[in-house]
């Protein structure tokens, strides 16, 4: 839905028709450099799920917290 760049979002109903008008009212300061919309918030370690030793990767992350 996109809603940690733009957020606070104002709904508007249209009287001659069944449709609602949705916009946002902010802009977050990251844009355009950090944006976040379209592909989320990035986790600090990236696993690679197709290796047999991710679940020992996590465990030794873990330990070390």
């Amino acid at each position: 839905m996109g809603v940690l760049d733009y957020s606070n979002v104002r709904m508007v109903d249209f009287e001659c028709m069944p449709l609602t008008l949705g916009y946002s009212t902010t802009r977050s300061r990251r844009i355009p450099n950090e944006a976040i919309d379209g592909k989320g918030v990035q986790p600090n370690v990236i696993l690679d799920f197709n290796s047999k030793e991710w679940f020992n990767e996590v465990l030794t992350i873990l330990k070390q917290k």
